[in-house]
């Protein structure tokens, strides 16, 4: 993958989408959302885009949320690494 610092000199006027993460409190103890929400800086009307700095911004969110959930929770692990806690059927 080319150099990051190069891909968005490309696009000098890049409006760049930031990749804003917000941890939600799920209802009944059901555990911790991470919420990405995306943002130009520019108003409503103004829709996102994705150049290269955009994408970088998102992958790193995704990236962060990844390590945490990992760091977090026993469900990182593989499906088939997993036992079921549902009962067999008769």
């Amino acid at each position: 993958m080319p150099d990051a610092s190069l891909l968005t000199s490309l696009f000098p006027d890049e409006v760049v989408t930031r990749a804003l993460v917000r941890d939600v409190e799920l209802p009944d103890g059901a555990g911790t959302m991470a919420l990405i929400t995306l943002d130009n800086g520019r108003d409503h009307t103004r829709p996102n885009t994705f150049g290269p700095a955009g994408l970088l911004a998102l992958r790193e969110a995704l990236d962060a949320v990844t390590a945490r959930a990992g760091a977090r929770s026993p469900r990182s692990a593989s499906p088939a690494s997993r036992s079921s806690s549902r009962p067999a059927p008769t």
